[in-house]
C-alpha cells in the first residue's frame, strides 16, 4: 500500500509540473528571422529559436531564453549524448517567407513556422505528411538568475538552472510511441506519463517509474509512418504521451533549455539509424560475453566460485562467465579483494580460465572514506571528488559506509579512474560491472543532494543537471580505461544506470533488481524492446528474478524466455534459494539445459546479429513492428519478439500455462521444434507444455549454427551448419554470417552472404565470401521443407554424410 501511495504522489507531482508548464511563458510571436547558411534563427519577443538541419532527415530545434537585456540566448553548446562531430554539422536548406509563414526546406523535410504563434510543423517534403506539429507554442518559466553566480562566475552559468521548459505537440488518434529506454509497463507508451531520473529501485513494481536509466528518445508511428524525437536535456524530464490530455503529448524538463532533434523515417529502421548516427553505435563485444553467465549476491569464497563452474561442467550445462559481486572486496573497498575469501585471486581466476570460463567483477563508484586506502588518498590529494559549492567533498553512505564519489565529468578523473582497472586486470579479471551508479546513496533521497557540484566542462553545474549522466560518464571512464589497458582486446563493461549514448561505451545493461515472479518475467520483453528501440542492443534481465526466490516452474520458464535474448545472466539476492539451472534437478535441469543448448547452437547466427547491431544499429532483439510496420497487429504486441529478422520467439510468461496464443506475421513460418509449416498473418493457439519453447523460423532463411560446446570457443568455427528453410513462394531470400576472432578490436573477418533463389522448379543457393579471415573451412547443410533429391556445388554433386550435405 505504501508503494502505491508513493507512486500516486509522484504521478501527481509529474502531472502538476506539466500543468504548470502549460501556463508558463510561450516563446511569443516572431519579430525577426535570419538565414545564416548553417541554420535558421528566429527571434521572438522573449526568446530565440534556432532550427538546424543536421542532415536532410534530422532537424535540431533549440530555444534560447532572453534575459532582461535581451542577451544570453543559448546555453553552452555541448552534449554528453550527441557525438562531438555532429554538434556543428549541417545540411543544405532554403528558407522562404510566404504570407504569414516561414518555410525551411531540406531535400527530405519541410518545416513550417507560423509568425504569429511560432508554432512549428515538420512535414515530409514528398507528400506533405505532418510528422510532428506543435499543439501550443514552446514554453518556459522565466530563468532564475542566481546572483551568487553573477558575482562568482566560476560557479557556472547563472541561467542554466530553474528555467523549466516544455514542448507540446498534437497527438493523432492512431499514433503510437516506442522507445523511451528502460521503462516498466506496456511496450506502446501511448497514454503513459513517464519521468527520466535515474533511480535505484530495488524490487520495482510493474508500473513503477522512474527506475535505473534515462533515455529521452521516442519513436512515433502514425499512418504507417515513423519519426523520432530526442530531447537532449539531462535534467529530470517528463514525457506525457497523451496521459493528461488525449489530443496532445508533452515533453518537458525542470531545467536546461529546449533542445531536441527531430528524425524523419518513414520506417522505424531509418529513425533508429538516424538516432545512432547522433548518439553512437555499440562496439563489437568479446564473443564469450554472449554466452551463459552465472551470478549471485555473492559467490564466495574462492573454492565456491570454482565449484560453481565445475558443477556446470559436470552437468553439461554450457557456461562462459562467473561473476563476483561485492563480497569479493575487502570490506567493500573497490579495486581490492578480501585476502581471506580470495587468498590467491589470480590463482582462482587462472583455474576458472583453465575450465574455459571468464570472470567479471563489480566496481561501484562509492570510495570508502578511509585514510591509507590508496583510492581514497589519491582522490583526496587531487580533488577528484564531487564537491559542495564550498569545495568540501560530498560524503554519503553506501556499502562501505561513508563514501566520496569521483566526478566523472572531469577528463582527468576519467583518465585516473580508467587506469585503476590495471589492478584487477593484473589478477586476470576479464570484464567489469559498474553498479550503484545512478548514483545511489543510502539516504532519504537515495542519491546526492541538489547542491552537489560537478566540473561539467568548467561550468561547476549542480547535481540537478548532472545526475542523469553520472553513470554515462562513469562507464565512459571504465570503457576507455580498460580499452587502453587491454592491448587491442575488446572490453566488457556492464552498467546498471545510463543515459542516451550509453551504447557507444559498449554499454551492456540489464533491468536491475527485479523480483522472482511471473509478473516480472512478463515485464522483461517490453522492457527489452523499449531499450532495443532506444539504441541499446545488448540487454537482459536477472534470470529467475533478483529479489526473493524462483520456484522450479518460474526458473524454467525464465531460462526459456532468456535463452534467445542478447544478454543471458542468472542472478539472485543474498539469502535466496539457489537459482543455477541444476538447483531443482530433473526434469527442470534438462529443460533449462536444452534452452541454453539452443542458444549455443545458434551462436553463429546470434554473433552475426551483434555485428549488425555494431555496424548498422539494427536491434538484436526486435519488436515485430520493427520488421512489419504496415501490420497493425504488431503495433501493441509485447509478449513475443524477433531475434534478428528470421527467428520469432514466443515464450510462455504465465504460471501453470501449457498453451499460448502466437501471432505470426505475413509469410510462411517453420516451427523450429517440429518442422511443421504455418501460414502467417494469423494467430495460433499453440501447445507449449513446460519443456517447449515456441520458436519459429521464416521461410527462405539460412540459419548458421554450430555444435554445442560448454563455452563459446570450445567448438571450432571451421565447420558451420546451415539450416535451410525452404521457401513456399518463388523469390530471392538473403541471409548472412559474420565470423571473426571474437577477441580483438581490429580482427580479420569473413562476411558470408547466402542468396537463396527459388523459381522455375528449382532452388539455387549462392554463397559469397567477403573478408580474409578464412576461419570457416566447410559448411554442412540440412534442409527443412521441400524434397531435396540432389545438390550440385561448383558443377559437382554433393555427397551425403549422416543426413548432412557437406560443401
Amino acid at each position: 500500500m505504501f508503494k502505491l501511495i508513493k507512486h500516486l504522489l509522484l504521478l501527481c507531482v509529474a502531472i502538476l509540473f506539466n500543468f504548470s508548464l502549460l501556463y508558463a511563458d510561450s516563446v511569443a510571436s516572431i519579430i525577426n528571422y535570419v538565414n545564416t547558411g548553417k541554420y535558421l534563427e528566429l527571434e521572438t519577443e522573449k526568446a530565440y529559436i534556432k532550427l538546424t538541419p543536421v542532415t536532410n532527415d534530422i532537424i535540431r530545434v533549440r530555444v534560447g531564453v532572453k534575459d532582461v537585456a535581451g542577451n544570453n540566448k543559448y546555453l553552452e553548446d555541448y552534449s554528453y549524448a550527441v557525438l562531438d562531430d555532429v554538434i556543428n554539422k549541417n545540411a543544405n536548406f532554403t528558407a522562404t517567407r510566404r504570407g504569414n509563414n516561414i518555410y525551411m526546406r531540406t531535400d527530405s523535410l519541410e518545416v513550417e513556422i507560423d509568425l504569429d504563434s511560432a508554432l512549428i510543423d515538420i512535414r515530409d517534403i514528398k507528400d506533405g505528411f505532418s510528422y510532428a506539429k506543435d499543439f501550443e507554442p514552446m514554453a518556459f518559466n522565466e530563468p532564475v538568475i542566481r546572483q551568487e553566480n553573477i558575482e562568482k562566475p566560476g560557479l557556472g552559468n547563472p541561467f542554466n538552472e530553474g528555467n523549466s521548459v516544455t514542448v507540446t505537440k498534437r497527438l493523432a488518434y492512431n499514433e503510437h510511441f516506442y522507445g523511451l529506454g528502460e521503462k516498466t509497463g506496456k511496450f506502446d507508451k501511448r497514454r503513459s506519463n513517464l519521468q527520466m531520473w535515474n533511480t535505484d529501485a530495488p524490487g520495482y513494481c510493474p508500473t513503477c517509474d522512474p527506475i535505473y536509466q534515462s533515455h529521452p528518445f521516442f519513436i512515433g508511428l502514425k499512418d504507417d509512418k515513423a519519426y523520432g524525437i530526442f530531447f537532449d536535456n539531462t535534467y529530470r524530464t517528463y514525457f506525457d504521451m497523451g496521459y493528461t490530455d488525449e489530443d496532445r503529448y508533452i515533453f518537458s524538463s525542470e531545467g536546461g533549455e529546449i533542445d531536441y532533434y527531430f528524425m524523419r523515417g518513414p520506417s522505424i529502421k531509418e529513425v533508429l539509424s538516424h538516432y545512432t548516427a547522433l548518439t553512437g553505435k555499440m562496439p563489437m563485444p568479446p564473443k564469450w560475453s554472449i554466452g551463459h553467465h552465472l551470478c549471485r549476491w555473492s559467490y564466495y569464497p574462492d573454492n565456491e566460485v570454482i565449484e560453481v563452474v565445475e558443477t556446470a561442467r559436470s552437468n553439461k550445462i554450457p557456461l562462459d562467465v562467473i561473476w563476483l559481486d561485492i563480497h569479493y572486496m575487502d570490506e567493500y573497498r573497490i579495486f581490492t579483494w578480501d585476502k581471506t575469501r580470495f587468498s590467491d585471486l589470480k590463482g582462482t581466476v587462472d583455474k576458472i580460465h583453465s575450465m574455459g570460463a571468464k570472470v567479471v567483477s563489480m566496481i561501484d563508484p562509492g570510495v570508502k572514506v578511509d585514510p591509507g586506502y590508496f583510492v581514497y588518498d589519491e582522490m583526496m590529494a587531487n580533488e577528484y571528488y564531487v564537491k559542495y559549492p564550498d569545495g568540501s567533498p560530498v560524503i554519503g553512505p553506501v556499502w562501505p559506509g561513508d563514501c566520496i564519489f569521483p566526478d566523472f565529468t572531469n577528463p582527468s578523473v576519467r583518465s585516473w579512474w580508467g587506469n585503476l582497472y590495471k589492478v584487477m586486470l593484473d589478477q586476470g579479471i576479464d570484464g567489469f560491472w559498474n553498479d550503484m551508479n545512478e548514483p545511489a546513496v543510502f539516504n532519504d533521497i537515495k542519491t546526492m543532494k541538489d547542491d552537489a557540484s560537478f566540473y561539467d566542462f568548467g561550468l561547476n553545474s549542480s547535481h540537478r543537471k548532472m545526475h542523469n549522466v553520472y553513470a554515462l560518464n562513469m562507464i565512459r571512464a571504465t570503457y576507455e580505461g580498460v580499452l587502453n589497458l587491454m592491448n587491442g582486446k575488446r572490453p566488457f563493461v556492464l552498467s546498471r544506470a545510463g543515459f542516451s549514448g550509453l551504447q557507444r561505451y559498449f554499454g551492456v545493461t540489464w533491468t536491475g533488481d527485479n523480483t522472482s515472479s511471473f509478473e516480472h518475467l512478463k515485464l522483461t520483453i517490453p522492457m527489452f524492446l523499449g531499450l532495443s528501440l532506444s539504441g541499446i542492443p545488448f540487454v537482459g534481465a536477472d534470470i529467475g528474478g533478483f529479489n526473493d526466490s524462483a520456484d522450479p516452474e518460474l526458473l524454467t520458464r525464465w531460462y526459456q524466455a532468456a535463452a534467445l535474448t542478447p544478454f543471458m545472466r542468472e542472478h539472485t539476492v543474498r539469502g535466496s534459494y539457489d537459482q543455477e539451472p541444476w538447483a531443482y534437478g530433473d526434469p527442470y535441469k534438462s529443460i533449462m539445459r536444452e534452452a541454453i543448448n539452443l542458444r549455443y547452437r545458434l551462436l553463429p547466427y546470434l554473433y552475426t546479429l551483434f555485428h549488425e547491431a555494431s555496424n548498422e544499429s539494427s536491434p538484436i532483439m526486435r519488436p515485430l513492428v520493427y520488421e512489419y510496420q504496415n501490420d497493425e497487429n504488431t503495433y501493441n504486441l509485447e509478449d513475443e519478439f524477433l531475434l534478428g529478422d528470421k527467428i520469432l520467439v514466443a515464450p510462455v510468461l504465465e504460471r501453470g500455462v501449457n498453451n499460448r496464443v502466437v501471432y505470426l506475421p505475413k509469410g510462411t513460418w517453420y516451427d523450429y521444434g517440429s518442422g511443421e509449416t504455418l501460414e502467417g498473418n494469423w494467430a495460433y493457439y499453440y501447445s507449449a507444455p513446460l519443456h517447449v519453447l515456441p520458436v519459429f523460423v521464416k521461410e527462405g532463411s539460412i540459419i548458421a549454427t554450430k555444435e554445442v560446446g560448454q563455452y563459446v570457443d570450445e567448438v571450432s568455427e571451421e565447420e558451420i551448419g546451415l539450416q535451410v528453410y525452404m521457401p513456399a513462394n518463388d523469390g530471392e531470400y538473403t541471409s548472412t554470417l559474420y565470423v571473426d576472432d571474437g577477441e580483438t578490436i581490429n580482427s580479420e573477418y569473413d562476411n558470408f552472404v547466402f542468396k537463396l533463389t527459388k523459381g522455375n522448379g528449382s532452388t539455387n543457393i549462392e554463397i559469397n565470401r567477403g573478408g580474409s579471415f578464412n576461419k570457416v573451412k566447410r559448411f554442412y547443410l540440412t534442409f527443412n521443407g521441400g524434397d531435396v533429391k540432389k545438390i550440385v556445388a561448383d558443377g559437382k554433386e554433393v555427397t551425403i554424410d549422416n543426413n548432412r550435405f557437406y560443401i
